[in-house]
């Protein structure tokens, strides 16, 4: 039967006992075989109530958060930018892995929050912004952007994204972002592709258009009707034929 933890106060007095001074090396010795059962290997997790950092419980900084004078947000800033740390996660990394000087939190945003504080991006140097903290143009001048860009298909656009050439302001998925507006990636694109109502009375008859979805299928591999989608999403299907031909043809047939 698996022994119970310790609870936090006796765990972190075990912990400071061994002089252990990072992360890592606590790793080390949990890797060891000579921790005992009733000490957990992730204490941060174990104790999520109790938890301040790794200096903390190893007590290489063992001052309490609250009683802690942190550095004014913008050395604090200075300083982890001096890093060239280029996301959160590996700003965590870091954290668990070197002892930061006692005036630094490992929490900024907690810390900082009313302080100066606007996002890992700020903080970090990395000029990125969380997409909850943009604001994106409106619809209709994101569209006249990206139709400037001369791209034609879905997948140019997901390339034109992760190109880093984007404004913040742009959506990489416009068709999320703008839901009320959203029509189809030919409207937004301007590509010619236009909305089912107003193309009914062009589209070609349904034994011809079931003969060119087949060899589409054929020759994109379009075995359902994800794969169908995905392909009308790329621009693989010719304006000609309609996106939801079970409603269309239906439609028609009634006529």
């Amino acid at each position: 039967m698996k022994k119970p933890f310790r609870y936090f106060e006796s765990a972190r007095e075990f912990a400071k006992s061994l002089g252990i001074q990072t992360w890592k090396e606590w790793q080390d010795y949990c890797k060891s075989g000579n921790k005992p059962d009733n000490i957990p290997s992730n204490p941060n997790r174990t104790y999520k109530k109790e938890w301040v950092d790794w200096p903390n419980f190893l007590g290489t900084g063992n001052i309490q958060t609250q009683k802690r004078q942190y550095l004014p947000f913008t050395e604090a800033r200075e300083f982890t930018r001096s890093l060239n740390l280029k996301s959160r996660t590996e700003w965590d990394k870091y954290c668990k892995s070197n002892t930061l000087p006692p005036n630094t939190s490992s929490r900024p945003d907690h810390v900082y929050k009313n302080k100066g504080w606007i996002g890992w991006g700020d903080f970090l140097g990395t000029g990125n912004v969380a997409s909850y903290n943009v604001q994106f143009r409106s619809f209709e001048s994101t569209k006249e952007f990206a139709k400037s860009l001369g791209i034609q298909t879905w997948k140019e656009w997901q390339d034109y994204c992760k190109s880093g050439n984007k404004p913040d302001n742009i959506p990489s998925n416009p068709n999320r972002t703008y839901k009320k507006e959203w029509v189809s990636w030919g409207d937004f694109l301007k590509t010619g592709r236009i909305q089912t109502q107003e193309k009914n009375k062009n589209y070609l008859p349904f034994t011809e258009a079931r003969n060119i979805a087949r060899k589409l299928a054929i020759k994109y591999n379009i075995k359902n009707w994800a794969g169908w989608k995905k392909a009308v999403v790329e621009g693989k299907i010719p304006d000609n034929i309609p996106t939801r031909p079970e409603v269309t043809y239906k439609k028609m047939r009634k006529k």
